[in-house]
């Protein structure tokens, strides 16, 4: 069966994948989904926590096009490093430049359970490196060197690669604060045209006491958001640094136009 494959922002990425201790007709029919979901996608190799199951179990297609089954596998053996650039269905439509290994040995089990070992040529060993990581909870940008990261964070800031499916799509309940202080906002904006309509003292007076109010409600939810939006951004743990910038910068902007439409309000509005 053809799985979903887990893309940018989804948080199961990070999980850990456990070692198998059972190899029967599950772990089989799990290798026979992951095929499929390769096939499917026409993907070189494929790590079982990227369709959402955390278990150690890796399929490559080896230099001859065959799938090669990796349970439990570490690299007990490194050496060579090398810079290259390389990309991965996680980070859809990014290319991250990282350092990987040209010489390892890997160990693992195959299907039977049964221990191996493999010293694959360079290529093959940097694609293997990769699918390693997502089974120890990494992506390959815990990876890069800070300059990079930097880089990789203000693409994904930005918003590169393919949108997510709605299904698989992680929810921003920071992005429905900010929504809130801009509605609020553009009615504080409109009451301010109250004084074309009327000059009555006592319809003014009401108005402005609203507006006093709405500021206040609006004040609580700027500050509101900008905790709560850092608290959000912790949790995902992805892009920590660039969402950091843009929450403070938000709420900057929003309280500028709070004071903006606090000040108009005294001039334009206020009875007194």
């Amino acid at each position: 069966m053809v799985e979903k494959i887990l893309t940018y922002p989804d948080e199961r990425i990070r999980s850990i994948s456990q070692d198998i201790h059972k190899f029967d007709e599950e772990l089989f029919g799990l290798i026979d989904d992951m095929k499929d979901t390769m096939q499917a996608n026409n993907l070189e190799g494929l790590a079982a926590i990227q369709i959402g199951y955390k278990a150690k179990v890796i399929l490559l297609k080896d230099e001859n096009g065959d799938i090669l089954e990796l349970i439990n596998a570490r690299v007990t053996e490194a050496e060579d490093s090398v810079a290259i650039t390389e990309t991965t269905s996680y980070y859809p439509g990014i290319t991250i430049n990282i350092n990987r290994f040209n010489k390892i040995k890997v160990s693992y089990q195959d299907r039977d359970g049964v221990f191996r070992s493999l010293r694959p040529s360079a290529e093959f060993g940097w694609l293997i490196q990769r699918k390693i990581d997502y089974t120890f909870s990494a992506t390959s940008i815990q990876k890069v060197n800070k300059e990079e990261l930097r880089r990789i964070e203000k693409l994904l800031a930005k918003g590169v690669g393919p949108v997510e499916r709605e299904e698989e799509r992680t929810v921003n309940y920071r992005d429905y604060l900010y929504k809130a202080v801009n509605y609020l906002l553009v009615l504080g904006f409109v009451s301010l045209f109250a004084p074309l309509f009327t000059d009555a003292a006592e319809t003014l007076e009401k108005v402005y006491l609203f507006e006093q109010i709405l500021s206040t409600v609006i004040l609580i939810l700027i500050i509101i958001y900008f905790f709560y939006a850092q608290y959000e951004s912790k949790r995902q743990r992805v892009c920590t640094s660039c969402q950091t910038t843009n929450i403070f910068a938000l709420s900057m902007f929003a309280s500028a136009k709070l004071i903006v439409f606090f000040i108009a309000g005294y001039f334009l509005v206020n009875p007194a």
